[in-house]
């Protein structure tokens, strides 16, 4: 929620909507990622109207990184949240069915803003959404994709 002031001095509530939420939620999940990879001392910038949101450079390569911030998954048949896991979106936007290519992301970066985590993951162990618990977020390390990645380029596995 938004309080402004008026001119009279009075507070006011301005409600936010879905959208600028959803949008507030991104950019915390792109800033999170980002922080932790300078932490670990890994050149990354943040990138605007591109596929990706951070360009990486590690060991002279440029790697796509493509945020997404998780939200708890939904049961179908109770309605009831699972509090214990995330459910991220691997599609443009928060209300579209496009999917990435692997020409525009090599890696996601998939944030936890309750626990302020990253799970790193390389865009072909990724196909539609994931579902990752919070308590294995320490699988999926930033050093550990990051080597993958490069592995697989050098090997010719990746265009």
């Amino acid at each position: 929620m938004i309080v402004s002031i008026n001119i009279t001095g009075q507070n006011t509530k301005t409600v936010q909507s879905k959208d600028t939420n959803n949008v507030a939620r991104g950019d915390a999940g792109e800033y999170l990622a980002l922080y932790e990879l300078r932490m670990n001392k890994v050149v990354a910038h943040k990138i605007t109207n591109a596929p990706y949101d951070i360009i990486v450079n590690h060991s002279d390569s440029l790697i796509k990184v493509q945020c997404k911030t998780g939200h708890h998954p939904q049961s179908w048949r109770t309605k009831k949240r699972f509090t214990d896991r995330l459910r991220f979106r691997c599609y443009r936007g928060s209300n579209s069915k496009t999917r990435y290519n692997k020409n525009e992301v090599d890696i996601y970066a998939f944030a936890d803003l309750d626990q302020k985590v990253v799970a790193w993951v390389n865009f072909k162990d990724v196909n539609t959404s994931l579902v990752i618990k919070k308590n294995s977020f320490d699988k999926y390390g930033l050093s550990k994709c990051l080597s993958e990645h490069i592995k697989a380029n050098q090997r010719g596995q990746i265009d």
